[in-house]
């Protein structure tokens, strides 16, 4: 059997095409598919994660769940803004209880939040140890919500003092008299 040149030219022709057709077609395609099948892989993995995660989501939950209970369990509250008044002198009458010297106290400007206000308190005196731990805990005692931000103790210079300088920076949480009426 004798091939003939057409035959021959034939053959190269269906080799040439064959090959411009993986250069061209295949070879992209499955270039292609083999970065979309990583990144399928990568998506798995991505969401095995996330599923992972679905047991913080659920722990989460039973601790908002928990937090909420102890807020409506909790005695405290954020006081009217009428009571801000009452609320430092109740501050103020605690400290004169104490007996205590070079009492200040000083509110700066206050912080307007979606729902609430903040007005920063610094208080600063001079008292025994006793006095001292005994208005922090009057601080603790009080059912309008205080957050103490700072505290601060100094021992006077003199060494038969027995007295400390507290500073004491608060913040009072109260809801302004609009939110009271809606």
């Amino acid at each position: 059997m004798q091939i003939e040149r057409d035959q021959v030219r034939t053959l190269a022709a269906t080799g040439i095409l064959c090959a411009a057709f993986v250069v061209a077609m295949w070879l992209p395609h499955a270039m292609k598919e083999r970065d979309l099948r990583a990144r399928i892989e990568k998506s798995r993995q991505a969401i095995e994660q996330d599923r992972a995660k679905t047991t913080v989501i659920s722990d989460l939950s039973a601790r908002v769940a928990g937090l909420k209970h102890e807020v409506d369990a909790s005695k405290r509250y954020v006081a009217a803004e009428s009571e801000v008044p009452s609320m430092l002198r109740d501050l103020s009458r605690e400290l004169e209880a104490r007996k205590v010297t070079e009492q200040e106290i000083q509110t700066q400007a206050v912080v307007e939040c979606a729902d609430f206000r903040v007005l920063p308190v610094s208080l600063r005196f001079k008292g025994s140890i006793e006095s001292v731990m005994g208005f922090l805990n009057k601080i603790e005692s009080m059912r309008q919500v205080l957050r103490v931000s700072r505290f601060e103790l100094t021992h006077d210079a003199e060494p038969a003092s027995t007295l400390l300088t507290a500073r004491v920076e608060l913040s009072a949480f109260y809801a302004p008299a609009e939110a009271q009426t809606r």
